[in-house]
């Protein structure tokens, strides 16, 4: 994990091509815990799963400003609500990319670049939003809903 977290880091253009699948990976780690002390919330130092959740977390968060949710969201995934509730799931305790935070880069990316289809964007939000806590993290849900105006207001004018 260590390995593969240094290599997206230091060859971000090699990694490029591969990152879904390392995140899709990563993910299954995440998802099916290995040992029955693997399978809690509480963070472990040298835990794989602990790792694992580390590595999505700080490579979202370094991936954040360059459009990596547009591009996620666009993906079609197989196990699309595993995958969603693990990713939801690994950033609910990261005070620098919390799960609504997600939800707004994907805005922000949309409304500065408009895609040309929006139904599987559409889609994986749906079903990542079943992943979020509506009573948590107030401050980000008020931009999130005048991101989401202003997404209303771009698409009904197109």
């Amino acid at each position: 994990m260590i390995a593969l977290e240094t290599f997206v880091h230091r060859e971000p253009a090699m990694a490029a091509p591969i990152l879904f699948r390392i995140i899709n990976t990563v993910t299954r780690l995440i998802e099916r815990p290995l040992y029955p002390w693997h399978d809690t919330l509480m963070f472990v130092a040298g835990n794989c799963r602990s790792v694992a959740k580390q590595l999505i977390r700080i490579l979202l968060h370094q991936l954040s400003s360059s459009g990596i949710f547009l591009q996620l969201f666009d993906t079609n995934i197989e196990r699309v609500n595993q995958f969603w509730s693990t990713i939801s799931f690994a950033l609910t305790d990261f005070p620098e990319l919390n799960p609504v935070s997600v939800i707004q880069y994907l805005l922000e990316d949309i409304l500065e670049d408009w895609p040309n289809r929006l139904s599987r964007i559409l889609f994986n939000l749906s079903t990542y939003v079943e992943y979020v806590s509506p009573d948590a993290y107030f401050s980000h849900w008020s931009i999130v809903t005048n991101l989401l105006d202003s997404f209303f207001r771009q698409y009904l004018s197109k």
